[in-house]
């Protein structure tokens, strides 16, 4: 059997992708292919997030979009082209849309997969989508949960029911580095509460304001002696020097990482705090208790 996910982004979108992609790996394991050879499950995602897929262990290639650049390319340009020739010589059997866009499906119709499955017209964020959907999939009514929906889309491939959810983020001692560093720097062992803040967002409307995180995180201090560490996203630089500067507690704040460093960061900390933003899902996704601050959207 030969897979494609189409999940291009975001960062959080791929995170509660990956649940599916843990348990169609478990159904369809590399060596149990049959006579033409193991089964193959690629990943179709934008250039902006590759990095944190790259060199996955239970994916077998990565086929990187670059949506963004292909508008601004002149018509007959072969930047798209390319593209979908490369995703089409994978040959998939089974094109999985977990974005529910015109774009995402468009993709999986031309990759040539025989059988393509998404959401339906409901619960497709933009419901025309369905139409190029050999199966569309409607989730059960109490898929209230991002990863929920996407495990549904699984059915047609008869993964079901009580699926396992797992996030294999399969960090390296690579990627655990700078963490290591940092923490050994400072002397923070397993020992010392590290409380992380994240007051960042991609909207407006998602934050919470520097000044509300800033008395929150001394009162935290204050009360546990937890130390502090502020998360910043990329070109949130100057965002997380002002919410530093707003505490009265000492604070640090994490320099600039690749997702997967900043997950290594995240794991060593006993609390995260943060809005609507991938930093958030991915410490949830570490296992880390999150506080979710979620705004009027």
């Amino acid at each position: 059997m030969r897979i494609g996910i189409i999940r291009l982004g975001s960062l959080g979108d791929i995170l509660h992708t990956l649940p599916a992609l843990s348990a169609l790996r478990r159904k369809f394991p590399r060596d149990g292919g049959g006579p033409s050879g193991g089964n193959r499950i690629e990943w179709l995602v934008e250039s902006a997030h590759a990095s944190f897929l790259a060199g996955h262990p239970l994916l077998d290639d990565l086929h990187v979009m670059d949506t963004r650049r292909w508008r601004r390319l002149r018509r007959g340009a072969a930047g798209p082209v390319d593209a979908v020739r490369r995703v089409r010589r994978s040959r998939f059997d089974v094109a999985l849309d977990f974005q529910g866009l015109l774009k995402s499906a468009i993709l999986a119709r031309l990759s040539g997969a025989k059988k393509r499955i998404g959401f339906d017209s409901d619960r497709c964020r933009e419901p025309a989508a369905s139409v190029l959907y050999t199966h569309p999939v409607a989730p059960p009514s109490g898929a209230e949960h991002a990863i929920e929906r996407n495990l549904s889309l699984l059915g047609p491939l008869g993964i079901e029911r009580d699926i396992a959810i797992e996030f294999p983020l399969a960090l390296t001692e690579s990627d655990r580095r700078m963490a290591d560093t940092f923490f050994a720097d400072r002397g923070w062992t397993s020992e010392v509460p590290v409380v992380a803040i994240c007051p960042g967002a991609g909207w407006e409307t998602k934050r919470w304001g520097v000044e509300r995180f800033a008395a929150l995180g001394d009162r935290i201090a204050g009360d546990t002696g937890a130390k502090l560490l502020v998360v910043r996203g990329k070109d949130e630089g100057p965002l997380a020097e002002a919410l530093r500067a707003n505490f009265r507690a000492p604070a640090e704040v994490i320099p600039p990482t690749s997702v997967r460093e900043m997950a290594a960061f995240l794991e060593r900390c006993r609390m995260f705090i943060g809005g609507d933003t991938g930093p958030l899902h991915l410490a949830a996704a570490l296992g880390v208790p999150t506080v979710a601050l979620m705004g009027p959207t």
